[in-house]
């Protein structure tokens, strides 16, 4: 499963090709720091910047800040970090009070209504003018931050939905690691397999089934086998598709889900739930409670492994049809907040937590695999030949050939529709609701939602 060094080397090249639209553009040959041009003198700057993740992720980007402000004797990177749960909230209330971070890492699904807000800035005059230089970056890959024709976040790495395997008790129970074309028959096989050696392998369940925003997640992707688009593609405040469709792969998916629970296959709802407030580090495959872990992105494989202390496999998500998706998409963007008195500064840290090697020798691709070619092929030659690095940047590489177009982003009302399919999932799950009656309550809600939303809007 492990590729080696020149193996790696070589799959770093496919990606770039087969990424790669048209070859790089935007920038200068020379980073903003080798040039120092930031349009101003750095001195006395203090910069606030604002993450979600787990305690490897806060380790990681305060040890690259470090070197940045090493770097930039004048300038200071305060930074605070919560849980993905809290974070919303948090920038929300942020946001009201015009009280934003200069630096924001900000998900994919929630650009477009920071850009609506007005909240965010366009970051290609910063392009244009040298600061950020994007010249050693696939096109395709920094261009999933151009929205509403601006540019309005730096990608910090690509990212893939992966299934977690723990291979030691996989090992230990006799059983062989799926590839990447299994099917969901294939993997509700292997949960029974699984299960059938409960006891002597010392588990609860064969999958914990990631964390509670994995229903959202997987219903992209379940929509995407059925040649639909969860939300619509087209810019509006609206599901990408209509109701009956909707209906075969909702129902579908919460009948799924209630049975694998059930049987024991996959974890309850609010173990779950735990894992999101909790974080990765304390999920049930880091407990011996499961085998697998399915519906990860492969940035989080590193802080996996790291609090598993022992190797981690990562192989593609098992598709329901013979079409093979997968999605592939920025891990997150960093933005630079509109309210912000320094936004060339915050542009500069932006460049190089982009190109600069030292910072992300510390950030260690936990984000995803880094845009930069110079960036990824530095990391590859420091990194052992088994790291969840390689390992992610050899998965990427096999992945994009099966990727599609980037979706757009999730529109305004994305939160609140993530929370009805929650609470949907909860009700049959839970409380016995019937499925289909179950949806047509969603959808009648969502719809409302959709409306209020683009009223206020």
């Amino acid at each position: 499963m492990v590729m080696q060094k020149k193996q790696i080397a070589a799959g770093l090249m496919i990606l770039a090709m087969v990424l790669s639209l048209s070859g790089c553009s935007g920038g200068n040959s020379q980073s903003a720091a080798e040039t120092g041009k930031t349009g101003k003198k750095e001195e006395n700057v203090e910069l606030s910047m604002i993450c979600w993740g787990s305690q490897t992720r806060q380790e990681y980007t305060q040890k690259a800040i470090d070197v940045f402000e090493e770097q930039h004797p004048g300038i200071t990177i305060n930074l605070e970090f919560t849980s993905w749960d809290g974070y919303w909230q948090k920038l929300a209330a942020m946001a009201a009070s015009k009280e934003l971070p200069d630096i924001i890492q900000m998900d994919y699904s929630k650009v477009v209504q920071y850009d609506n807000g007005g909240l965010i800035i366009d970051l290609m005059p910063h392009v244009e003018s040298g600061i950020i230089d994007l010249s050693d970056c696939e096109e395709s890959l920094w261009k999933s931050g151009i929205i509403n024709d601006k540019l309005l976040g730096v990608s910090v790495g690509t990212n893939s939905m992966v299934t977690v395997i723990n291979d030691e008790l996989m090992e230990q129970a006799g059983l062989e690691i799926p590839d990447d074309e299994w099917t969901w028959t294939d993997y509700t096989e292997l949960c029974s397999q699984i299960m059938e050696k409960k006891d002597e392998l010392g588990i609860k369940w064969a999958d914990q089934y990631s964390e509670a925003a994995i229903d959202i997640n997987q219903l992209t992707f379940e929509m995407l086998e059925a040649d639909c688009n969860l939300f619509s593609q087209d810019g509006n405040n609206t599901f990408g598709f209509d109701k009956e469709e909707g209906r075969k792969v909702f129902v579908h998916y919460f009948e799924t889900m209630k049975d694998m629970i059930e049987k024991g296959y996959i974890a309850p709802l609010a173990i779950r739930d735990e894992i999101s407030v909790n974080g990765v580090e304390n999920g049930s495959i880091i407990r011996g409670e499961t085998i697998m872990d399915t519906g990860h992105w492969t940035n989080q494989l590193e802080a996996m492994t790291e609090a598993a202390g022992h190797h981690l496999t990562i192989i593609s998500m098992p598709n329901h049809t013979e079409k093979r998706v997968q999605p592939m998409r920025p891990s997150q963007l960093l933005c630079v907040a509109s309210n912000s008195e320094h936004p060339e500064e915050a542009a500069l840290f932006i460049n190089e937590w982009t190109n600069n090697v030292d910072m992300n020798l510390e950030l260690k691709a936990e984000r995803g695999v880094p845009i930069s070619s110079k960036v990824r092929a530095a990391l590859a030659e420091t990194m052992e030949e088994d790291s969840a690095v390689l390992q992610t940047f050899d998965y990427v590489d096999r992945m994009a050939a099966k990727a599609g177009e980037l979706e757009m982003p999730e529109p305004a009302s994305y939160g609140a529709i993530e929370t009805l399919i929650r609470n949907a999932m909860k009700d049959v799950v839970d409380n016995g609701g019937e499925p289909n009656e179950v949806y047509d309550s969603f959808y009648e809600q969502a719809m409302t939602e959709f409306e209020m939303t683009s009223e206020e809007g």
